[in-house]
């Protein structure tokens, strides 16, 4: 009985009797095999996406792109409620063009506080048709409008500063007048702008200021906080593999699709993102009357009634409704400034406004412009700018061609 009992013993894996054992080693073989068909798995899957973001054309290479880090973001927080460029930074527009921030965080030449004797210096703010979207460097309208300049009044050293950045409203060329736009001690400020404001339709509730007008807000503050107590051990897988990636990408794609959406439900756009265009330019204004300098207000050239149909829509956050309904609204932020400079006139302050109208050809889509549009919208704003600086400069030899 007892010895019926201990049975098991003597024939388990290790025979002590004669001291000799056999270990059964298939356990260790299932965890070899499990973590091999693991990484087979993760290996094809990766792989499998990665030759999709190689072969996938325009989406492939926003899966390839999509990677939202403090490394990878080119902009930063700047004040509560604004973003900036981040200092020398290079970022790549998806038709091979490039453009580089410089050592103060904007695009163009680095100029110094302190201007030099016989200098002109003009702020140019606006979104990215005035940063320069899908244009090098040297094809941006403030580098065609520092040439032109150059090359007219050829006593004068000009410089032209870009404060302008892709995706600003009215509100954030407000907060970057502020912040750096009075320090660089301007003689001119010229704002290109009413594009993105269309956007602030969207929102039903909207008040002055408001941080939703600001999409990146929570997505910086979220980085802000990543430095501080690095980075996860998710987010450093999301980083290099892109499978990883792939499901925030998805609910990316979901959410754009909701974009068109929404815009086609929403058949009454809240008005109230005009009153909000004309406030912030209202407070620029503000600010270029105190600092006594003369105030262009430019419509930036739209390609909707050419390049579309009334009735198409966009995945475009500042598109509102259809490219009709959009057009609208950028017609109805030209009125403001047009108001707004006949108000400055009449107090008798210098202010001028321009509108562009330039053929289909010079636009890269309904609102980003060729170099060669960028010319054309710099000619008319050196025009502009003319009797401006002649006047600052009355008297002396301006050398003009």
């Amino acid at each position: 009985m007892i010895a019926r009992f201990y049975r098991p013993i003597t024939v388990s894996k290790i025979d002590l009797r004669q001291g000799e054992g056999v270990e059964d080693h298939r356990p260790r073989k299932s965890y070899v095999f499990m973590l091999l068909l693991l990484l087979i798995t993760v290996v094809v899957t990766e792989g499998s996406v990665r030759i999709f973001a190689y072969f996938g054309g325009e989406l492939g290479e926003r899966l390839a792109k999509y990677d939202i880090s403090s490394e990878t973001m080119p902009i930063e927080l700047h004040s509560e409620l604004g973003f900036r460029q981040k200092p020398n930074r290079t970022f790549h527009y998806p038709n091979g063009t490039t453009a580089h921030s410089n050592a103060r965080g904007y695009r163009g030449t680095l100029v110094n506080d302190v201007k030099l004797p016989g200098t002109y210096r003009i702020v140019i703010l606006g979104g990215s048709t005035t940063h320069g979207y899908g244009v090098n460097d040297g094809e941006t309208i403030d580098a065609h409008l520092r040439t032109l300049l150059s090359d007219r009044y050829q006593n004068i050293r000009f410089e032209v500063i870009n404060l302008a950045y892709d995706g600003y409203d009215a509100y954030q060329l407000y907060l970057r007048m502020q912040s750096d736009g009075v320090r660089l001690n301007p003689d001119m400020v010229i704002i290109n702008s009413g594009i993105n404001d269309a956007r602030n339709a969207h929102i039903s509730d909207l008040r002055y200021p408001d941080p939703r007008t600001n999409r990146w807000l929570e997505v910086l503050r979220s980085l802000n906080e990543e430095e501080k107590r690095g980075e996860s051990f998710y987010k450093g897988l999301k980083r290099h593999l892109y499978f990883v990636r792939l499901p925030a990408f998805i609910l990316l794609l979901i959410e754009e699709r909701g974009t068109v959406k929404n815009q086609r439900a929403l058949t009454t756009p809240n008005p109230q993102a005009i009153e909000h265009f004309d406030s912030s330019i209202r407070d620029i204004a503000r600010i270029a009357t105190e600092i006594h300098v003369p105030l262009i207000l430019s419509t930036p050239a739209s390609a909707l009634e050419v390049l579309h149909k009334p009735t198409d829509t966009s995945t475009l956050s500042y598109w509102v409704v259809n490219a009709e309904t959009t057009q609208q609204y950028r017609n109805a932020l030209a009125g403001r400034l047009v108001n707004i400079v006949g108000e400055l006139k009449d107090r008798g302050f210098p202010a001028a406004y321009v509108a562009h109208k330039l053929p289909p050809g010079m636009f890269l889509d309904d609102c980003h412009l060729t170099s060669e549009g960028n010319l054309a919208e710099a000619t008319n704003l050196a025009q502009a700018a003319a009797p401006f600086i002649e006047s600052m400069f009355h008297g002396k030899s301006l050398s003009k061609l």
